[in-house]
């Protein structure tokens, strides 16, 4: 319930102010999240494994990513034909070597569920172990590497 309180009313007042219809706005906000229940890694998949008896949960994690996918995909083209159809402002994007850099600096945070993914798959670490091996990683990352943390 966090995000339907919070998120979206950060963010659909900036769309409205954008130019976006509040109906679209809303809609688009709504549809997004549960995506995150059915893309791997998440609880749900877990307690499904243990619940159903050893359900294989890489078996499991490709169903999510292709539901997931799928959803994702629907999503966005949905939301560009509207977009279109209603004649919705164009955001311009920031072509400047910031956006290179943002990139660059965030390799090492987007590996951290590359890394989670390949160590379960490959059955080096389950799932509860993987995110010990997470924790770890993000504080090494926030320690050292981005050095957020003193």
């Amino acid at each position: 319930m966090l995000f339907a309180g919070k998120i979206p009313g950060v963010l659909v007042p900036q769309q409205v102010k954008a130019g976006y219809d509040k109906e679209y706005a809303v809609a688009v906000n709504i549809a997004s999240p549960p995506t995150a229940m059915v893309i791997p890694p998440n609880t749900a998949f877990n307690m499904y494994s243990l619940i159903a008896g050893g359900a294989s949960i890489l078996s499991l994690f490709l169903s999510g990513y292709v539901v997931g996918f799928l959803w994702v995909l629907g999503i966005i083209v949905l939301a560009i034909f509207l977009a279109r159809k209603r004649n919705y402002p164009i955001i311009e994007h920031d072509t400047s070597k910031s956006v290179a850099k943002v990139l660059i600096d965030s390799i090492p945070s987007l590996l951290l569920t590359l890394n989670i993914i390949r160590g379960i798959m490959s059955g080096l670490f389950t799932t509860i172990e993987a995110s010990a091996v997470s924790v770890i990683y993000a504080l090494f990352l926030a320690l050292f590497y981005y050095k957020t943390v003193t």
